[in-house]
């Protein structure tokens, strides 16, 4: 079988790994994790994953796929595979699948494999369209892990322990800590996308009768003009490091982007998102930040150098989720996404209570 092009192939980023749909060629890296006594230990144990085997389970689960399976590689940071995680079996009906995941021994106690179960749930809930996904659990760290994400616990069976989680508990369960947000401010810039932020979060912080967004803006300059004439004034932001990052849209100076940059590539590793607005998703682009996930096609595009355009994956939508990088390229596609953080971080009851205050619902 031909190598599939990777042009193909969904990819999900998140801070310390991602998921992507595996190449035919990679293969070879399944056969290797599950001949590997370690990592197999306690779930069935070593399964011989022969080449002749590969053509087969590859067009049943990547591509092209039969419509009930999805299955992708975990990967850290430097590219490197360091397990598996997938759901197969979804029922059209009850809009349900069954979970797997395996993190290689030599991977493990990283934090790899919940980031990776959390970018895969919200695909099944958020893109896919799933409302249930089961479990069956066989270790006491596969238990531990289960509950972290509070799946429920539904039967046992000499397989393991039957468990279960919906779409509603998993949004509405996943609340965290504080999240410091910075918006950057850019000459020229969209004031509705800069504005836009604080209005959604504050609203939040409202309705949760708590601090949950800290927001505030981040120049670089005395003073910034927007699109519409509006002038701010210099901030330097706050002085904890940023969990989410905000990119309006807007074309600035050279000297300024240069600074616009290099405060990306110093902070991308360690924020949980990175959100871009049109034109502000061309910074990523010049990061080398979009390599392999889809974005959203628009008129923002046209300030690319041509080697620049021809790295990009291009979808005719407002608005894209790749997990940990969120791009839009209007004005409801840039509402979308701020509701959408509000949902990962704060649940989905309070996203729709906002919605229902701006009369979306």
């Amino acid at each position: 079988m031909k190598d599939m092009k990777s042009e193909g192939l969904y990819r999900r980023n998140g801070k310390k790994v991602y998921i992507k749909q595996p190449e035919y060629s990679e293969m070879a890296y399944v056969s290797e994790l599950w001949s590997d006594e370690a990592t197999m230990e306690g779930i069935g144990g070593v399964f011989n994953f022969s080449e002749d085997k590969w053509e087969p389970f590859y067009k049943k689960m990547v591509s092209p796929s039969d419509g009930k399976n999805f299955y992708c590689l975990i990967y850290n940071n430097k590219d490197i595979p360091v397990g598996e995680v997938s759901f197969h079996g979804y029922d059209l009906v009850t809009k349900t699948a069954r979970f797997n995941i395996k993190v290689h021994d030599k991977h493990r106690r990283r934090g790899y494999g919940k980031e990776a179960i959390n970018l895969l749930l919200e695909y099944y809930f958020q893109e896919f369209g799933g409302n249930i996904m089961m479990d069956t659990v066989r270790t006491e760290k596969g238990i531990e892990l289960s509950k972290k994400f509070k799946f429920e616990q539904i039967g046992k069976a000499k397989e393991g322990i039957t468990c279960r989680i919906t779409k509603e508990k998993f949004f509405n369960s996943n609340k965290g800590s504080k999240k410091y947000v910075e918006v950057l401010v850019l000459d020229g810039m969209n004031v509705l996308d800069y504005s836009m932020p604080f209005e959604i979060f504050n609203k939040a912080n409202n309705i949760a009768k708590e601090e949950i967004f800290n927001t505030s803006s981040v120049s670089f300059v005395d003073k910034i003009k927007g699109n519409s004439g509006i002038e701010i004034k210099r901030s330097a932001g706050s002085e904890q490091k940023p969990n989410i990052i905000i990119i309006p849209g807007g074309i600035d100076t050279k000297e300024n982007s240069k600074n616009i940059i290099d405060y990306i590539l110093k902070n991308y590793i360690e924020c949980d998102y990175i959100c871009a607005f049109s034109e502000g998703i061309s910074y990523l682009v010049k990061c080398k930040e979009l390599n392999g996930i889809f974005v959203p096609n628009g008129k923002w595009i046209k300030s690319l150098l041509d080697e620049e355009k021809r790295t990009l994956r291009i979808l005719n939508k407002n608005y894209i989720d790749n997990g940990k990088i969120m791009l839009s390229t209007n004005l409801m596609g840039t509402l979308e996404l701020c509701l959408n953080i509000v949902k990962k971080v704060c649940g989905g009851e309070i996203e729709e209570k906002i919605e229902n205050e701006l009369g979306l619902k």
